[in-house]
């Protein structure tokens, strides 16, 4: 058993509506490699001796395995997905970091993420930008995290 050399880049990405996927495959940096283990995968799947090569598992934000890899021709993987997972990441910001093993020639996984979805994160911050940068902004904003404000009553005042 060899010990892995994994190799993170960069992946070019499409999406087929129709079929509800996202394919991904590599054509810069790692290209060699990406090539050299996409072979492997559509060998396998031609012959039928699908444990000669390990399922390439897709993962996204806050997501795990949310697909499994199938070649295709052209040196691409698609990715077929639910409906939820598939609204969330296919579209316009669409993009995936691929890890590939260099010794072996393997694709190791793909991540895929919406540059415009929007994270937890960034959600609460694009909400802060917009509200006014007023007493009275800064009062609803505080109201919406903590609840409304309870007066507090001293001993000196009964």
């Amino acid at each position: 058993m060899t010990v892995p050399a994994p190799l993170a880049c960069d992946g070019e990405t499409a999406h087929d509506p129709v079929s509800r996927s996202v394919l991904v495959k590599v054509s810069g940096f790692g290209a060699s490699f990406w090539r050299r283990g996409h072979a492997a995968l559509l060998a396998a799947e031609e012959s039928g001796r699908y444990w000669d090569a390990r399922d390439v598992v897709a993962h996204a934000p806050g997501r795990r395995e949310i697909g499994r890899g199938e070649p295709v021709d052209g040196g691409w993987l698609r990715f077929t997905l639910s409906d939820s997972d598939y609204r969330q990441l296919a579209g316009e910001g669409l993009s995936a970091i691929v890890t590939v093993d260099k010794e072996a020639g393997r694709i190791l996984g793909v991540k895929f993420r919406n540059r415009s979805w929007p994270t937890r994160r960034s959600s609460w911050l694009r909400l802060w930008r917009r509200l006014p940068v007023t007493a009275t902004g800064c009062l609803l904003w505080c109201i919406a995290l903590c609840g409304l404000p309870q007066p507090v009553l001293s001993d000196r005042f009964h």
